[in-house]
């Protein structure tokens, strides 16, 4: 009887080892997402200002063709950034919870 409650509680912490190991490879791997989230979505607001600015200032000003079409991938750039914003909270809340799952 010894012999199991001895090899039981051994078993219990490798587990417990294993769960504490998992849980910061997960978080560091969470931080290195969320880092990469962070600089897609910069660049992403960066070029949209850019296209915005563009198409607005530079090409209602100098009378250019301006079609339908130019609005709407902007607008669909637009919801692509707001998209990634949300999933990068999620992340976010992941950190902060340290719990992955509900």
């Amino acid at each position: 009887m010894t012999l199991q409650n001895g090899t039981n509680g051994k078993k219990k912490n490798y587990l417990a080892l294993f769960d504490n190991v998992l849980r910061k490879v997960e978080g560091g791997v969470t931080i290195i997402i969320a880092i990469v989230i962070i600089f897609i979505v910069a660049i992403a607001l960066l070029r949209i200002l850019t296209q915005t600015y563009h198409l607005l200032v530079v090409d209602l000003i100098a009378e250019k063709n301006v079609t339908f079409n130019s609005f709407i991938d902007i607008f669909s750039k637009i919801m692509t950034l707001l998209i990634s914003i949300e999933f990068m909270k999620s992340i976010t809340k992941v950190l902060r919870n340290q719990k992955p799952y509900p």
